[in-house]
Order: structure tokens, then sequence, then C-alpha cells
């Protein structure tokens, strides 16, 4: 039992390409002067979450719900985030623009600066709208 939550923890703080999610993601630095609040470190994290979702390029990338693993010997193998299945297989995330999430903080956690966030440190280009 121990085993899986430490899994599901070590998943839960891995980003979509297996990499940790760290503090920081440079949301604040972007927003620094536009906005008089500053953002907490969970989330800077998930407004760096939102930004590579809106900048993922169009190719085959894997699923959120599982995250890669690299075995000591070398071999990769993949972890279910919530079930906690393991697989050698990859299971891609579907392509044709599907790099939106969803944010569903519980309430007053700052959804509405989190997106303020996104807004400012990820501007439309020119002549979007």
């Amino acid at each position: 039992f121990k085993d899986s939550i430490e899994a599901f923890l070590e998943a839960a703080t891995t980003d979509d390409d297996g990499s940790p999610c760290a503090d920081g993601q440079g949301a604040s630095r972007a927003c620094h002067g536009a906005m008089q609040s500053l953002l907490l470190p969970y989330q800077d994290r998930g407004v760096g979450w939102m930004v590579r979702r809106e900048n993922a390029p169009d190719h085959l990338t894997l699923h959120p719900a599982w995250t890669q693993q690299v075995s000591d010997d070398g071999s990769v193998w993949y972890l279910h985030r919530l079930s906690g299945t393991v697989s050698r297989s990859f299971f891609p995330a579907p392509v044709a623009h599907t790099c939106g999430g969803m944010l569903c903080d519980d309430v007053g956690l700052g959804k509405s600066i989190q997106v303020l966030g996104l807004i400012l440190s990820n501007p439309a280009p020119e002549g979007w709208a």
C-alpha cells in the first residue's frame, strides 16, 4: 500500500512529459508588473502547465493519465497515475488540437487569478481575435 501511495504522489508531481513539476515555471515573472497579486507556488505551477498545454505542438505525446518511468537498467515502462497499473505499452494522448485542459481546483484556491496569469503570460498572437 505504501508503495502505491508513493507512486501516486510521484506521478502527481510530474508533468505530462515526465519532468518534475517545479515551482517558478515563469508565469510569475511574466505577469510581474501586470498583476498586483503574486501567484502562489501551486498557482504558478498551474499556470505553467496551462501555458505548456496551450503551446503543445501537434505531435504524439503520452496520455496525461500515464507517466513514463525508466528503471535503473534503462528499460521504459508506464505507470497509470490513478489506478497504479503498470505497462510497457505507450498510451498516446489524442491528437488534432487537444492541447487544452481543465482547471479544477477547489473553491478559493485562485482559479481566477490563474486564468489571469495564463492570459498575461501567454497573450494571443497578433490579429487572433
